[in-house]
């Protein structure tokens, strides 16, 4: 994890064209995050890169 961090995370909601690329860059950059989308398949597609996938905000 990047030392900068300090045990911050991020949330997206809605990983379509937009949240999809902003949820790259940032598990890319070594940010721990979490993401929620109407159609779950397309948050748990993420998992694989280290995202933690919820299927509703409610369980940030």
């Amino acid at each position: 994890m990047n030392p900068v961090l300090n045990g911050f995370q991020v949330a997206i909601v809605g990983v379509g064209n937009m949240g999809g690329g902003m949820a790259a860059h940032l598990l890319g950059q070594g940010w721990p995050l979490r993401l929620c989308d109407l159609d779950p398949v397309k948050a748990r597609g993420f998992e694989a890169f280290g995202a933690v996938a919820l299927a509703i905000v409610a369980g940030w």
